[in-house]
């Protein structure tokens, strides 16, 4: 803009020069309404320059911030890919290793039954020796001990 604004500035001087009113002076502002015209018009339009270059840098931020959100979740998707592309897997294994749990428990506990029902036969086993034991014993101490007739 400086350059235009430069251009702008001597052509108004040559202009002023050319109706012989190059050193004219005013009390109020310093120099001819012209100038002042022309100073205010180029501050404004700087302010509006830099309003607009403010707002687009401001627009450009929060595009840049948007497409860097996207390119962070962007880089999960291949590790959410991957966890989906094993959770088949994950799940065949947890059911067999359920199955295996399973079949561990019902060994165990038919295991634990047969035990109980070999424990069970021996005690029975010796209930009937014990009784066929002692009825011998007492049958055979009996007549030594007993009265005699």
């Amino acid at each position: 803009m400086s350059p235009e604004e430069e251009r702008q500035r001597l052509e108004m001087e040559q202009r002023m020069a050319a109706q012989g009113r190059l050193g004219v002076r005013t009390a109020q502002f310093g120099g001819t309404p012209e100038q002042l015209a022309l100073a205010k018009a180029q501050e404004e339009a700087r302010n509006t320059a830099m309003l607009n270059a403010m707002q687009f840098a401001g627009q450009e931020q929060q595009r840049q911030a948007q497409l860097g959100t996207g390119m962070l979740s962007a880089g999960y998707v291949p590790q959410a890919q991957l966890l989906a592309a094993l959770q088949p897997g994950m799940t065949a294994a947890e059911r067999q290793r359920q199955s295996l749990s399973e079949q561990a428990g019902t060994y165990g506990q038919t295991y634990a039954s047969g035990l109980q029902a070999l424990l069970q036969s021996a005690l029975g086993q010796a209930n009937i020796a014990g009784g066929v034991g002692g009825s011998i014993a007492r049958a055979s101490l009996g007549g030594l001990f007993g009265p005699s007739t």
